[in-house]
């Protein structure tokens, strides 16, 4: 196998077995505060493994809750062969050193793979000790194979459970058995969610982004469901509210074309505002006579003619936009052919 050197130089740790790609260092922090990340470690005991392998899973595992575990987080830990053991859960010992003693406690049990029951028996921790808020994250090490003889082989079952439960599954390849043929359907990226142990490097396993950031709280004063600043955390989402001691001011809310206010917070008030087009107090009426020029036929009528609803002054029957007595018997003339 090609990865046959150690972490030292970049972790600090004696990790036998692999080199991460470019070395390994945790990912920069994300600025939180984020949810409780509840991760699964998922150990695959079967024996396509070999002992080799197998330490190497330990070891990924031992540096990575050392060296790149959300100071926030939670783990539970399940191993699978023959069948799935749960090893550790979330209302155990949380600490650092509690953790490592389930990790360095695990023995190699050779066997079948019921990955597919490993997979259930994450969604059932879960269920049962991560509150619905709570991030979650499987962090499977295995080689891919999924060959249960005695059992259900198809872990994609799960997906649509995976998927509603909003579990994030991120799978490291070890073993010269490396497939991710059977697996690969359990992740939402396969660019960023699967990759064997040796390909891997610190944006890997960077937690952070299968993490939520808890928004600030809701300061929402006028009470319209949007604060200031904005916040996820308020009623109507984290738009900020560009007047927050008037309830009739907010993001997207409706225009008056005519009350000198910027109503829906986009920089543009009254007829200034695209939203306000349309509205007849916004339509230029160049004669003053009501009607807007849009419609206006005679556009220029004198101040105070009496026109009708296109503009046209009332007795104008030839439409030239005045009212000519001419014009009146040049319209009667038409109908009875009597005057000269």
């Amino acid at each position: 196998m090609a990865h046959l050197t150690h972490w030292k130089t970049t972790l600090g740790l004696t990790v036998v077995g692999l080199t991460l790609a470019g070395g390994f260092s945790p990912a920069a922090r994300a600025e939180g505060p984020f949810e409780t990340l509840d991760i699964v470690f998922i150990f695959d005991s079967s024996g396509s493994i070999g002992a080799s392998d197998w330490q190497i899973e330990i070891d990924l595992a031992q540096a990575l809750v050392q060296s790149a575990r959300p100071a926030d987080s939670r783990i539970g830990i399940i191993q699978f062969a023959n069948e799935a053991w749960l090893q550790h859960e979330f209302i155990d010992d949380q600490t650092e050193s509690g953790i490592l003693a389930t990790v360095d406690g695990l023995t190699y049990t050779e066997g079948q793979s019921n990955m597919l029951g490993a997979l259930q028996e994450s969604i059932d921790l879960y269920g049962a000790q991560s509150a619905p808020e709570n991030d979650k994250l499987i962090m499977m090490i295995t080689d891919g194979t999924t060959y249960f003889p005695g059992g259900d082989s198809d872990v994609c079952q799960v997906v649509s459970t995976l998927r509603s439960l909003d579990i994030h599954v991120v799978i490291i390849g070890v073993g010269s058995a490396w497939t991710t043929i059977y697996v690969e359907c359990l992740v939402e990226d396969e660019t960023t969610d699967i990759a064997l142990a040796a390909d891997t490097g610190s944006e890997f396993f960077d937690f952070d982004r299968f993490r939520t950031k808890i928004p600030p709280p809701c300061f929402d004063i006028d009470g319209d469901g949007f604060g200031f600043p904005g916040s996820a955390a308020c009623t109507n989402g984290p738009a900020e509210d560009c007047d927050d001691d008037d309830s009739d001011v907010y993001p997207f809310a409706p225009e008056p074309c005519d009350d000198g206010l910027d109503n829906d917070c986009d920089l543009q008030i009254d007829c200034d505002d695209t939203d306000c087009a349309a509205d007849p107090a916004c339509i230029p009426d160049g004669d003053g006579d009501g009607v807007g020029d849009n419609i206006d036929v005679c556009p220029t009528t004198p101040a105070g003619t009496l026109v009708d609803t296109f503009g046209r002054p009332v007795g104008d029957f030839d439409t030239d936009c005045d009212t000519d007595l001419n014009d009146f018997a040049a319209f009667m003339k038409g109908f009875t052919g009597m005057l000269p």
